[in-house]
């Protein structure tokens, strides 16, 4: 979304709960971040915002989601602060999956599997194959198009 000369990234709720069901999820995990007083207004508006469409998805799925603190997840899965850092570390526990977090800007992504691995890992469940980028019986899932769709 265009407003004036900056350009905004916006989350899709509909592209959001179509990925949803297309996982046979049981269980979510979600970060438990908040702002901080150095955000801006509409940055900090923008991703509570993004968290409550996350919550809203999973709540209307009935989609069990679990938070935990940053400090919480890093220190427990031994992810350093640094993005860079936090990268090699997403890769060293996903080896199959490092195309997914290739770029500089890609280190949320990486953070979301380590994250979704906690979360595994607080219910006793084990991996029993590598995970790989978009498993899902092997195939990336398709989006559908809707009319909201852009």
């Amino acid at each position: 979304m265009k407003t004036g000369a900056t350009v905004r990234k916006r989350c899709d709720p509909i592209a959001f709960a179509e990925a949803v069901k297309h996982f046979p999820l049981d269980f979510g995990q979600i970060e438990n971040v908040h702002s901080t007083p150095n955000d801006g207004h509409v940055g900090a508006f923008s991703f509570g915002k993004v968290t409550g469409i996350a919550i809203g998805i999973f709540a209307g799925a009935d989609i069990e989601l679990g938070s935990v603190s940053p400090a919480k997840w890093k220190m427990d899965m031994q992810v350093p602060a640094h993005k860079e850092a936090s990268k090699a570390r997403a890769s060293q526990l996903f080896p199959h999956c490092t195309a997914g977090w290739a770029r500089a800007l890609d280190h949320g992504r990486a953070e979301a599997a380590v994250i979704a691995l906690y979360g595994g890992i607080k219910l006793g469940l084990k991996p029993t194959q590598p995970f790989q980028l978009g498993l899902i019986n092997g195939e990336v899932p398709k989006p559908k198009k809707t009319a909201h769709a852009k």
